[in-house]
């Protein structure tokens, strides 16, 4: 299972990175530029909002990369803690879902 999933991850990883890497070294880049003149530029508010998702996305890549350290990390604990379980101390009560209302007060059992 484990090889599949790392298969498939390099398989879409190649297919994303490097197909618009290819189609992007066939363009001249110069002619581009020499076409759009100055109209390239989008002005200030396309600029901020293209910052803040920048901003954005590297943030939450922040997070995920230390969620992912700490995810390990916790589980390691929790696979040393030892778990007890004492029956002297456990209440159990008895219900009955077709019971009517007035006498659901009845329904518990003491200890």
């Amino acid at each position: 299972m484990l090889a599949f999933v790392a298969a498939v991850t390099l398989v879409t990883s190649v297919l994303f990175d490097l197909a618009p890497a290819l189609r992007g070294s066939r363009v001249e880049p110069t002619a581009g530029l020499h076409q759009a003149g100055r109209s390239v530029s989008e002005g200030r508010p396309a600029n901020r909002l293209r910052a803040a998702l920048v901003i954005s996305q590297t943030g939450l890549a922040v997070m995920l990369l230390i969620a992912g350290g700490l995810v390990p990390q916790s589980f390691a604990r929790l696979t040393e803690v030892e778990v007890e379980f004492r029956g002297s101390r456990v209440a159990g009560t008895q219900s009955d879902p077709d019971r009517r209302a007035s006498q659901a007060a009845y329904a518990y059992t003491p200890i």
